[in-house]
């Protein structure tokens, strides 16, 4: 088995198989620093080993926000796959993180025994940079044939292996962008599968509870679970047009009834700065994510131009 690993981000996740190759260039002022394999291993198959999903962190030093950040990866094993690409949002400053959702029929067909990935970011003149320039990074892929266990036997809960989130601040009522928390969670059981749920409530700035607990599904896709929680008229109630706080956690329960919360510990939850319309400039910013995990108020502005969704089936802009 594996480690347990806490792991908080905000991001949001998108994915979709391109067919084309970015070219070299220019960046712009912007210039890859750093590229981090967030996650060891990945597994296709059974989703009772090991995450089915894994995420790459990319650091940059640039002179404005790029209009676009990602990750080209490809299945290697007896034969290549094409090549797809993994955009990522921004986690802090200067820093972003993709997650690769494995595609287990592609995994499969060519054998693989490998991810092969390479970064690049792109400014709002279109040029680019890649990272490598040469080359490709690697990281272990494995089939995973451990059979499931039955719930009378099932004596473990489920793993919580990472939280992903866009944070703030989120916006309401649904007037101005982002109004949306974005949640997503790598979750492993040894019985394949597991319920799991987004618990929240609102506080005030200081920390008190405004509400009581509300528990949501999350929509699953192997070991990865998301939901897209629009709160806004939940947060008019309960904050009345003032600035507040949405905290959450995770839940997860097997079929045996074992139950995982994350995160645990002293920090009990995460949360995302709420703002009300009016604080906004112009009121009205663009979908982004930046660095929100954690006990305190995220107060750095949104990034434009990145959001939650696919590209349209051609090369970034």
């Amino acid at each position: 088995m594996f480690k347990r690993k806490s792991w908080l981000w905000s991001l949001s996740l998108l994915i979709f198989a391109l067919g084309c190759r970015l070219v070299s260039g220019n960046g712009g002022g912007t210039t890859i620093t750093q590229v981090t394999p967030l996650s060891p291993q990945a597994y296709y198959g059974q989703a009772t080993c090991g995450p089915t999903a894994l995420s790459v962190d990319v650091r940059l030093e640039a002179e404005s926000a790029p209009q676009t950040v990602g990750v080209q990866y490809r299945y290697v094993g007896a034969q290549a796959s094409n090549w797809m690409t993994a955009p990522a949002l921004a986690t802090g400053t200067n820093q972003y993180t993709a997650l690769l959702v494995i595609d287990e029929a592609q995994a499969r067909g060519v054998q693989a025994t490998k991810i092969e990935y390479r970064t690049f970011a792109q400014d709002a003149q279109g040029q680019t940079v890649e990272y490598p320039a040469d080359g490709t990074y690697q990281i272990a892929l494995q089939e995973c044939k451990q059979q499931a266990v039955a719930p009378q036997d099932d004596r473990q809960p489920p793993q919580v292996l990472q939280m992903l989130a866009s944070a703030g601040p989120v916006y309401y009522p649904n007037t101005c962008t982002p109004n949306m928390l974005q949640v997503a969670a790598l979750v492993v059981d040894n019985s394949g599968q597991a319920l799991v749920s987004l618990e929240y409530w609102f506080e005030d700035p200081q920390g008190q509870m405004l509400t009581r607990e509300r528990e949501v599904p999350m929509l699953g896709q192997g070991t990865l679970y998301q939901i897209a929680l629009d709160v806004s008229q939940e947060a008019m109630r309960a904050l009345k047009g003032k600035p507040g706080n949405l905290a959450y956690r995770v839940k997860a329960k097997d079929a045996a009834g074992n139950l995982a919360v994350f995160p645990t510990g002293d920090q009990v939850r995460n949360l995302a700065s709420l703002q009300p319309c009016s604080t906004a400039a112009g009121g009205a910013v663009g979908n982004g994510a930046n660095s929100g995990g954690g006990s305190g108020n995220n107060k750095q502005p949104a990034t434009a131009g990145l959001n939650w969704g696919f590209y349209d089936g051609i090369c970034p802009p």
